[in-house]
């Protein structure tokens, strides 16, 4: 399937060299190698969008990116791009996908 915003599932890039913040990078490759659930909170324009691009591009790990925004209410439409977000590293989400797809039918 070709989703409307394949925008919103790529890592974002800077049109311009910015400064790394190592010691924020630090910390959050730290908590993301060491915890299950980070949350990464501050005001707009703080740079949360940037830090996480930075960290993104130089993780070992494998990154699925969702750029969220008022259109991911609709839970069908969020779950279909969570489920394209994370398809390379999980087999079953194509299935899941169209199964969640159906329920959500069915219930709304």
């Amino acid at each position: 399937m070709m989703l409307r915003f394949q925008h919103k599932l790529s890592i974002p890039t800077a049109a311009y060299h910015l400064i790394e913040r190592a010691p924020v990078l630090d910390r959050l490759d730290q908590a993301i190698t060491t915890k299950q659930v980070v949350a990464l909170g501050a005001l707009a324009g703080w740079g949360k969008t940037t830090v996480l691009a930075q960290w993104a591009a130089r993780a070992t790990l494998p990154v699925a990116w969702y750029t969220l925004d008022s259109t991911d209410r609709d839970p069908q439409l969020f779950l279909d791009y969570l489920l394209h977000a994370v398809a390379a590293y999980v087999p079953e989400a194509a299935d899941l996908a169209k199964q969640l797809a159906e329920r959500l039918d069915k219930i709304l």
